[in-house]
């Protein structure tokens, strides 16, 4: 692995700040960044697993993350509200497809993703991309009509 810094250069050096996050499920890994990084330019997200602790908005802020990188499952009106309250993006992420533990009680299809989509998140991370492009330009289109 490449130690933190070298990463960081590396983005800023081929000019793609703006379009690098730098995330991590540890704590200490993305305050690591920001300490070295401290303009708020590079962006930072926490990354949490399917269960959102109480305490995730703070964990965010006391690491100077950006972005909160949360379980779809996680994707409530409410989280959101209070994510962007506190000035946090947030990013769902669905599990990889093999994970029978998730994909038991949930599909990963259009109604779900138009779900996740109308919580207030910010972003996506599908498995299928393809999929979530015609939601996407459905939902664009029922909303300029």
């Amino acid at each position: 692995h490449k130690p933190p810094n070298s990463v960081a250069s590396c983005s800023s050096q081929l000019g793609m700040t703006d379009l690098v996050t730098f995330s991590s499920f540890h704590n200490s890994r993305t305050a690591l960044i920001r300490r070295m990084r401290s303009d708020m330019s590079i962006r930072t997200g926490k990354i949490f697993d399917e269960q959102l602790p109480a305490d995730w908005i703070e964990q965010c802020k006391s690491t100077h993350c950006n972005e909160a990188h949360v379980c779809f499952t996680a994707c409530t009106p409410e989280n959101m509200a209070r994510a962007h309250a506190a000035g946090l993006y947030v990013m769902a992420w669905f599990p990889h497809p093999q994970n029978k533990e998730i994909w038991s009680k949930h599909t990963e299809d259009a109604v779900l993703y138009e779900k996740v989509s109308r919580s207030g998140v910010d972003m996506m991370c599908v498995n299928k991309p393809d999929l979530l492009k015609v939601v996407h330009d459905r939902m664009s289109r029922e909303m300029a009509a």
